[in-house]
């Protein structure tokens, strides 16, 4: 996955966001921005929450949540809707852009594969510009699958006894 190389640059970003808007700058929300921005994957409201209060910062959830909002409408961050799992975010242009998704356990784990990375880049839309774009994929991971074989084999040798 891909590191975040120039914090400033998403800060000058939301600067701009934020004057054009004529929304206060306010101190917590550029605590949260940087939490944000220290996640090299995709996070939740949950993980912000740890990581302020990991830091002694403390917030509501409702003003984590309004600042999110403003950095969704900022395009800094994206929404990941995941089936079964609480709304992810991510930075744009920061993580990789397949998401292997368990079934069972919900675990999410980003990978990065070139081929479909080549693929979206030379893939070309009529009267439609790419900006980003990303791959859900949904199984079993190996953790659940081999206790699913255990449960499994444990009922077909209780099953022949």
């Amino acid at each position: 996955m891909a590191e975040i190389v120039n914090k400033s640059v998403y800060m000058k970003k939301f600067d701009k966001f934020l004057k054009t808007g004529k929304y206060r700058k306010t101190p917590e929300r550029y605590k949260v921005l940087d939490i944000v921005l220290s996640f090299n994957k995709h996070f939740s409201i949950d993980d912000i929450k740890t990581k302020l209060n990991d830091e002694n910062y403390y917030l509501s959830v409702a003003t984590i949540y309004n600042t999110l909002k403003l950095f969704l409408a900022a395009e800094i961050i994206k929404t990941l809707d995941f089936e079964g799992v609480n709304t992810q975010y991510v930075v744009i242009g920061v993580t990789s852009n397949v998401h292997l998704i368990c079934t069972s356990c919900n675990k999410i784990k980003d990978v990065r594969d070139t081929n479909f990375i080549t693929f979206m880049n030379t893939r070309k839309y009529t009267a439609f510009k790419t900006g980003h774009y990303s791959l859900f994929v949904y199984g079993i991971c190996s953790t659940c699958a081999r206790k699913q074989n255990k449960t499994k084999n444990l009922k077909n040798k209780n099953k022949n006894q």
